[in-house]
């Protein structure tokens, strides 16, 4: 048996055309809720709505902490890199040929 189901999204609208024939038909309403990038269990509804990406704000907090000190994590193993390279090489970089 095939199914002739029609999936919308919260954004979308159903629009049902007028005309003088009913026409019978079944509309499965699919909501997706929103998972918490912290702690990943689902988002409060209310929340959701306001398209929160977290659970609560203490949740927020402590992911938006843990992403900057990923990104510092980060420039410190750069600037490692950097100072093990060789001045020819950090100056080729610096002052690339043909660009004036």
């Amino acid at each position: 048996m095939k199914s002739n189901a029609h999936v919308l999204s919260a954004d979308q609208v159903l629009s049902i055309p007028s005309s003088n024939v009913v026409q019978e038909r079944k509309v499965r309403i699919v909501v997706r809720t929103r998972v918490c990038r912290h702690c990943r269990r689902r988002v409060p509804f209310l929340r959701s709505l306001l398209k929160a990406a977290f659970c609560n704000r203490l949740h927020e907090r402590e992911y938006v902490k843990n992403m900057e000190g990923l990104a510092l994590e980060r420039l410190r193993v750069a600037a490692e890199r950097l100072k093990l390279a060789s001045p020819q090489m950090c100056q080729a970089v610096a002052d690339p040929p043909g660009i004036i």
